[in-house]
């Protein structure tokens, strides 16, 4: 995941902070000599048709809740201001950023997957429609919001500071082509760590069973006749079974 956040906080800077994104020829748009006009908010060029807009445009932020009993539920722990704390629904999607709002890790950015988890000191993050989470999700990355907090003794990022951010809104072919790079990446991703956690439960699950000898399972034994011991093992009653070479 890191090795992805870096390639694709690459890719942001190098489209849409140096804006040498392809044009229509697919060569570097700037570098090109692509039309250029000033921008008052950013204080440089940006490209023509372009926008600057504040990230309350992008996205809706929310404080995570305090004295959530860690043992509530969800799926995937994401850890942050305080660590893994509980879930929380708010905004009732799979995914979402979730920023360190105060404390040791004020200013960290974390992608939680899955059901939301929240950090006592966490801000979760909904992008609006009609941008895409994974490009709202890179400018987020583009803003190096730890060098952005606030307070001396006691460090703290605010829903000011974060909803007056500016960020540059592309056209919309530039922003669907970043997109179709790097959201396959994403999804390949987070599936991949969908998947570990659900077979390290299978594993959590399974692994009493076989030590107390509720299933035995030989070494040839394939996939279904494993999950059909574990279904019986399971079930009120179900019997010692086993499968043998």
């Amino acid at each position: 995941m890191l090795e992805l956040e870096a390639m694709a906080k690459t890719l942001y800077d190098y489209w849409f902070v140096q804006f040498d994104f392809p044009n229509t020829n697919g060569k570097p748009y700037k570098t090109s000599a692509g039309k250029m006009v000033w921008n008052k908010e950013l204080k440089r060029e940006i490209p023509e048709g372009w926008e600057v807009k504040e990230l309350s445009e992008l996205y809706e932020f929310q404080y995570g809740l305090g004295n959530i009993n860690p043992d509530n539920g969800g799926e995937y722990p994401v850890y942050g201001s305080n660590g893994m704390i509980g879930s929380y629904d708010k905004f009732n999607n799979e995914d979402a950023p979730v920023i360190g709002h105060i404390g040791n890790n004020c200013g960290s950015l974390v992608y939680a997957y899955g059901k939301h988890y929240v950090t006592y000191n966490g801000v979760m993050c909904k992008v609006k429609e009609p941008y895409d989470k994974f490009f709202g999700y890179c400018t987020l990355l583009s803003k190096d919001l730890k060098s952005r907090t606030r307070g001396s003794s006691q460090r703290f990022i605010s829903y000011d500071l974060l909803n007056e951010l500016d960020f540059v809104i592309p056209e919309k072919r530039i922003m669907n082509s970043f997109c179709d790079l790097i959201v396959p990446s994403y999804e390949k991703v987070i599936a991949n760590l969908k998947e570990n956690q659900q077979l390290s439960e299978l594993r959590d699950w399974l692994l009493p069973m076989l030590m107390n000898g509720q299933v035995t399972v030989g070494s040839s034994a394939t996939s279904y006749e494993i999950e059909e011991e574990m279904k019986m093992a399971a079930e009120p009653g179900g019997e010692n079974v086993g499968t043998t070479d």
